[in-house]
């Protein structure tokens, strides 16, 4: 159970990492706002734009790696229960089945 709450926190994290880092890269902080444009010519980015998207991107990467850890973990546990639970309802098969012959063998 550790580990369960150590990487949710990590998901957290990273995910409000990228909350807080994505707000500060928007280029709002200097009273700016850019306009998405269909025109392909204009294509200029800003160095500094071009690294906090760069960064941007780093920090999603983070947070799906983090995330499709998570979903193994969480695959691999079901697939024990699964077999676990397998292995219960033949054990209970295998036992009423043994009960079953007893009481023939008593009639």
């Amino acid at each position: 159970m550790a580990d369960d709450e150590k990487g949710s926190h990590n998901m957290t994290k990273a995910v409000d990492d990228l909350n807080l880092n994505g707000d500060s890269a928007n280029g709002d902080e200097n009273g700016q706002e850019h306009e998405l444009t269909d025109d392909p010519d204009d294509d200029d980015v800003s160095p500094e734009e071009f690294e906090a998207l760069n960064s941007q991107m780093d920090q999603l990467n983070s947070a799906l790696d983090v995330l499709e850890e998570q979903n193994d973990i969480i695959h691999a546990k079901l697939m024990d229960l699964l077999e676990s639970n397998r292995a219960a309802r033949k054990e209970f098969k295998e036992e009423q089945e043994k009960t079953a012959l007893q009481k023939e063998e008593k009639k």
